[in-house]
């Protein structure tokens, strides 16, 4: 019996970990946004199309900001037994450097949806119009499951500045493929399965 409940959790545990995943995304919500900052903010996440979702953000910014004073913080948390618990990931950027850097292609991905600074920001309006995340910058593997990233943004001094929750799941990717000669019309197969 020991033996077998730690075959299929090994078994399950390879495929979480060897499989590439596809990314639902369920849901976007906005917890905390200061005041004296913002104002006439509108917030749409929608269906961009029949497989797609997309977000779309404006609002005007009351006072210039300095990005070299500002770090945001994006921590994960996975579902399980009903909660959002802590997976352990959690990264610490200065916004302006990420901004210079273009970490993760982010810089140059904003900028094709949107007018987003991320050192001298002047004040005045903002927008991103159908952004939609570039996945090829996410992990390669991820375990199955559904997550939430949290977003933070703050003063450097730790007073917060805004914070979002994005929802997401992760799940197997599947191919359909079309086979003539036999009586079955679509066979699910798994795609770019690793060895171990």
């Amino acid at each position: 019996m020991l033996l077998r409940s730690w075959f299929t959790g090994s078994v399950g545990l390879i495929l979480a970990l060897a499989l590439e995943y596809n990314v639902n995304y369920e849901r976007v919500e906005i917890s905390y946004v200061d005041n004296t900052l913002f104002n006439d903010g509108k917030f749409l996440f929608r269906k961009y199309n029949r497989t797609n979702f997309c977000l779309n953000v404006s609002f005007n910014l009351l006072k210039d900001l300095d990005g070299n004073n500002m770090k945001f913080t994006t921590s994960g948390y996975q579902l399980l037994s009903n909660q959002y618990k802590p997976t352990g990931l959690k990264v610490h950027f200065n916004v302006c450097e990420y901004w210079k850097k273009d970490i993760y292609g982010s810089t140059t991905h904003l900028k094709q949806f949107g007018n987003l600074e991320g050192c001298d920001i002047k004040k005045g309006h903002y927008h991103l119009y159908n952004y939609m995340p570039d996945e090829s910058q996410f992990p390669k593997y991820v375990p199955l499951g559904s997550y939430m990233a949290e977003i933070k943004v703050e003063w450097n001094s730790g007073v917060p500045i805004g914070t979002v929750h994005w929802y997401i799941t992760s799940k197997f990717k599947l191919s359909r493929k079309n086979n003539r000669r036999s009586n079955q019309k679509h066979i699910f197969n798994f795609n770019n399965v690793s060895t171990l």
